[in-house]
């Protein structure tokens, strides 16, 4: 409290309080008047993928994001005594309000270790520690929580949850109906483009409304307040109800457009024919009006989907795989290697299908290296295949249903599993990646795995050994026998903290050493799938900063960090030559 001598009497009795004293207060000055924010101000730019792999910036106004703010504490109200979770990366737009909702209703906010939401046993202590009462979960990031939790854990850190909010994929049902049978926290699925203040559109994802649901995805529901949806047909004119149509939005919550990009700002937001002087957002997305009022998405008008989370422009992958060398046709397709093992959120993987020119074998690992020098690293294609021809239906279009999956089965075959804990280890990798697993070798990422699979990995093999098995520890022994023989170990603290050191062993060989600098974040798990990719003979090292007293925690400058890492990597190889990799700070480190 800051106040004055003599005021200070009066706030003697309120329990905890601080003060800042003043003898006497400051004399009033004619100091430059600040520049208020009015409602036409552009309050937050968020940028999106696009269709020529440059990203465009949204500008949403005041007045749109006040309105859903105001809108959701009207709907789902939260007192000073709610605890909300802020876990979204500041790139996405879900963390505007996870930011602002609780600041304008006086709840606590409380912030999740950077990378903590990829991690569900640390997102299970962060529930629990903190008595989180609200949180968000991309669907396929609950998929892996809910693969984390037992009766028990969740009873310890889903208790303090009254609400739970998901977007930004569509929801599975089952999904929807396995939360339930876990927690009493109710689940809530909001709709939404970046182009529009964050959602549009709410339906319960619980209880009677959840019952009622026979789709395979929740519907996306009802408008938010000051908010209109539309489903046209191809001659602008509303479809009825049961018959699919193209979805566009109206009303005070749609964004300014695109930043510096007046020419794609006309072509997505349009006049609205049914309100003079008004604009209309073109989602691309296909939708139907169901009995009940509430809307129903069923996909893409275009090529683009979403990929847990993240905006994937099939189109352009397309456009990118057919400028290179020898190949005549490509088209990239979202499947899901292992059937089994997807229920519960988006298990898709990007495979990328060529037709060679001249017919001759493609060189597929340096083709794949032409397409990361060129595509955002979501774009880039898991696998690639070639064929001898795209299949093609009876009217002559693209069969995407006669695509084949990749087989990513092991060619050579070395030691089969032998001890119970390999052959519990590798029938988790067969559960999870699809295929048989018959090599102790046998490592998760070079196979498919990625990190969502590997946080689903740890959470089974933590309820078969009745131990934590963190996501760090799959990263640092990602094969059979390597993760096997660190799980007939002793479950220390040393174990359950491997992957948060400064150094992270992705891959060891005779070879060189590819040291990998991290992010922001601090963390260089992302660098795994690299085995997939790189020579065998390659080590695959990550530098990290590990919290709370890694050198981005007490550094000053940044020359101060490279001095931290220089020595970590000294120590690790005193000779050179180094291979040094790295993107965002991590390139600026490296």
């Amino acid at each position: 409290l800051i106040t004055t001598q003599a005021q200070l009497a009066r706030f003697h009795d309120i329990p905890g309080m601080e003060y800042l004293c003043y003898s006497q207060p400051l004399p009033v000055s004619d100091a430059t008047p600040l520049g208020l924010s009015l409602p036409h101000h552009t309050a937050y730019i968020i940028f999106t993928s696009g269709s020529t792999g440059r990203p465009k910036g949204v500008m949403v106004g005041q007045t749109a994001i006040v309105n859903r703010l105001l809108w959701m504490q009207a709907h789902y109200p939260l007192t000073a005594d709610d605890v909300v979770a802020q876990k979204t990366p500041c790139s996405f737009d879900v963390s505007v309000w996870e930011f602002f909702w609780p600041f304008i209703a006086g709840a606590k906010l409380v912030m999740a270790e950077p990378e903590a939401h990829r991690d569900p046993l640390a997102m299970q202590r962060f529930f629990a520690q903190y008595g989180v009462t609200t949180t968000h979960f991309v669907p396929s990031m609950l998929a892996a929580f809910i693969a984390s939790l037992t009766p028990a854990s969740a009873g310890k850190s889903c208790a303090s949850l009254t609400r739970v909010f998901c977007s930004g994929e569509a929801l599975p049902t089952a999904l929807c109906r396995e939360w339930e049978t876990l927690t009493n926290a109710p689940l809530h699925n909001l709709y939404g483009p970046t182009e529009a203040a964050v959602d549009v559109s709410w339906y319960p994802a619980c209880g009677d409304e959840l019952a009622a649901v026979d789709g395979n995805s929740i519907p996306i529901g009802y408008p938010v307040w000051n908010t209109g949806l539309r489903i046209l047909d191809a001659h602008m004119q509303p479809v009825p109800p049961g018959v699919a149509g193209d979805l566009y939005l109206t009303g005070i919550q749609l964004a300014q457009g695109y930043l510096g990009r007046p020419d794609l700002t006309a072509s997505r937001f349009i006049a609205d024919p049914f309100a003079p002087g008004e604009r209309m957002y073109r989602t691309g997305d296909v939708a139907r009006w169901l009995d009940s009022g509430a809307v129903e998405y069923l996909g893409r008008s275009d090529d683009q989907l979403k990929i847990r989370g993240q905006r994937i422009e099939l189109g352009e992958i397309d456009r990118v795989m057919q400028t290179l060398p020898d190949v005549e046709q490509a088209v990239a397709h979202a499947c899901v290697f292992n059937q089994a093992a997807a229920t519960g959120g988006d298990a898709r993987q990007l495979v990328g299908y060529l037709v060679s020119h001249s017919g001759l074998p493609l060189d597929l690992p340096a083709l794949q290296e032409k397409l990361r020098q060129k595509l955002p690293a979501h774009m880039v294609p898991v696998v690639l295949l070639q064929l001898a021809g795209l299949p093609l239906s009876a009217n002559g279009k693209l069969d995407r249903k006669a695509l084949p999956l990749p087989d990513l089965t092991p060619r050579v075959k070395g030691r089969a599993p032998q001890s119970a804990t390999e052959i519990a280890v590798a029938a988790a990798f067969s559960r999870l990646l699809g295929c048989e697993i018959n090599d102790v070798e046998s490592d998760f990422f070079a196979l498919g795995g990625h990190s969502l699979l590997a946080m689903k990995l740890a959470a089974q093999l933590s309820q078969t050994f009745n131990r934590q098995v963190t996501p760090g520890q799959v990263m640092v022994a990602s094969d059979v026998a390597q993760l096997s023989k660190l799980l007939d170990t002793d479950d220390d603290e040393r174990s359950r903290n491997l992957g948060f050191g400064p150094l992270l062993p992705l891959r060891e060989s005779d070879g060189p050493t590819l040291f990998c600098f991290h992010p922001a974040s601090g963390f260089a798990w992302q660098f795994s799938v690299l085995s997939r990719y790189l020579s065998p003979s390659w080590s695959i090292m990550g530098i990290q900063s590990p919290r709370p007293a890694g050198p981005m925690q007490t550094a000053t400058t940044l020359d101060e960090v490279c001095e931290h890492h220089l020595a970590t990597l000294l120590a690790r190889q005193p000779h050179g030559p180094y291979y040094l990799l790295g993107y965002s700070l991590g390139g600026t480190l490296a």
